[in-house]
């Protein structure tokens, strides 16, 4: 069995040690990029929705607001009148 001593011990911890700090900063830099690329795309899509959301009211106000069509069914029915004269 080889002798190893507690300086070449405490040497190839310092080098693990210096290796896995290594990774843990790669690791650090790709998760910051995910964050930045995940908030950036959270943004777009709420904007996307809230565009979305705002077409889709629109539309339904529209659909819901009858005041031209009751206008115009106001004056038919006057016309309808006057013809039959009631």
């Amino acid at each position: 069995m080889a002798n190893i001593t507690l300086e070449q011990l405490k040497k190839e911890f310092k080098d693990q040690d210096t290796r896995i700090e290594k990774k843990f900063d790669g690791l650090d830099k790709k998760i910051d990029g995910a964050e930045k690329r995940l908030g950036q795309k959270i943004e777009t899509e709420v904007g996307n929705l809230a565009a979305m959301t705002e077409r889709r009211a629109q539309e339904i106000l529209k659909q819901l607001d009858v005041r031209d069509r009751v206008s115009n069914l106001e004056r038919d029915m006057q016309k309808i009148k006057v013809a039959l004269h009631i």
